[in-house]
């Protein structure tokens, strides 16, 4: 039985987390052993123990989970060098045909461990690039020296836009001929969350066994995604009242991780021009996160404390969704942020900050309006304009955006092609 590993920083709830999860269910579902290495952190600790024990009942494949204990999102060279050997010494001991590593930290030291181990087939997807403008210069370089070392040492790399490619070629990082753009997706019907979601109750030998009966219908949502669609009158009015909200309200939403990249204080600020306007309209930020208590103050600060709703960590995205009229992504930078296609293909038009592969979306059709990062005039004046619109065409609104998703946001093609390229290995 062939043997691939996914290596990631952290186990968070952020779309790159999501991906390596679904290539490690898909593999396991298609003959693959599968094993999943993760520094520790990342996850709130209410869901931490389930959503792992998630992907480990794979398909009745065997999984194993592995914590590397010295990998850490923040730099430090003695962590980062035992990091190193830890999982130079783990990849010996698995001899896996391929490694795939995800997020920035986790893409250098898994991919150099990688190496040091021999591993046949080194990939790694770019989530987004390590570096970016809002960082002082000297380490931006530093990130980009160190993508250019690693880069020689990787077989393949994925981008998830055609962006994050070009980004990479134009800046030394790697060869052309080892580039490929797979875009990613999300599930459009049962069938297909059918195909990423764990089941079976095999499970690894050890002291780490557990049993994927235990995992919640809940939990398995909340890692895969769950399947997404238009809701009806009915459906819509429902996911309002299961999220406290009035059913004839309009309502913006948010949602994402409270730090730096995802700039929740700009939805805020958003959300303060749009209440002097329209009273009645509502807001809505699901997510957590180092930002969340000072994004809170800022609302209470702007008098918009009684108009937002701070939901936490979400745990049904299909009906946040449903529940909303417009999305906003206020991202100072992304790869190809995942909640643009889950909102289409509920049939919810967004605005989008202009950053990586977001106005790939809205090439291929995706209903939504593109600005510049931080552009608050811009973005209140565009979520104004599809608030009005959604009395006058909401269906028609709701249908565009579906066809789009349905033609650029399928997630078991992309699945399918990473797949093939593990095959090419073998």
């Amino acid at each position: 039985m062939p043997r691939c590993v996914q290596i990631l920083t952290r186990f968070d709830l952020g779309g790159a987390h999501r991906i390596a999860l679904q290539i490690a269910a898909f593999a396991g579902a298609h003959g693959w052993e599968s094993h999943i290495c993760a520094g520790p952190g990342g996850l709130p600790s209410e869901f931490a123990g389930s959503l792992i024990d998630a992907a480990r009942g794979v398909h009745g494949r065997l999984m194993s989970v592995r914590q590397v204990a010295r990998l850490r999102r923040e730099v430090s060279p003695v962590d980062d060098m035992l990091a190193l050997c830890e999982l130079t010494h783990l990849l010996r001991k698995l001899r896996p045909d391929v490694v795939h590593t995800h997020t920035s930290k986790a893409g250098i030291i898994g991919r150099l461990a990688a190496h040091l181990a021999r591993v046949p087939l080194v990939v790694h997807t770019v989530h987004g690039w390590s570096f970016n403008s809002s960082q002082p210069r000297v380490l931006r370089r530093f990130y980009l020296e160190l993508e250019r070392f690693t880069a020689r040492r990787t077989n393949r790399m994925l981008t998830v836009c055609e962006t994050d490619m070009h980004t990479g070629l134009s800046l030394g990082i790697g060869l052309k001929d080892r580039y490929q753009t797979i875009r990613w997706g999300v599930a459009l019907s049962e069938s297909a969350s059918r195909a990423i979601e764990p089941c079976g109750s095999n499970n690894v030998d050890g002291s780490d066994t557990v049993h994927a009966s235990r995992v919640s219908t809940d939990t398995v949502r909340l890692l895969f995604g769950g399947v997404f669609s238009p809701p009806t009158a009915v459906e819509k009015r429902a996911a309002r009242e299961r999220l406290g909200q009035d059913p004839d309200s309009e309502l913006a939403g948010w949602i994402g991780p409270f730090k730096l990249q995802k700039s929740p204080a700009d939805f805020v600020r958003i959300a303060a021009r749009i209440a002097q306007t329209r009273p009645r309209t509502r807001f809505l930020m699901a997510g957590d996160g180092m930002l969340r208590a000072e994004t809170e103050a800022l609302a209470k600060s702007m008098g918009v404390a009684d108009k937002i709703r701070f939901t936490g960590w979400c745990h049904d995205v299909p009906t946040f969704m449903k529940a909303i009229d417009v999305l906003l992504l206020t991202s100072r930078w992304e790869g190809l942020p995942l909640t643009l296609m889950e909102a289409a293909a509920s049939g919810v038009p967004f605005v989008a900050a202009d950053v990586g592969g977001v106005r790939e979306l809205v090439r291929d059709g995706l209903c939504g309006a593109v600005l510049p990062p931080t552009n608050t005039e811009g973005f209140v004046k565009e979520t104004v304009r599809l608030l009005e619109r959604r009395a006058d065409d909401l269906d028609e609104t709701a249908r565009a955006a579906r066809l789009a998703a349905e033609r650029a946001c399928d997630v078991v093609r992309p699945l399918e092609a990473v797949l093939s390229l593990y095959r090419a290995s073998l």
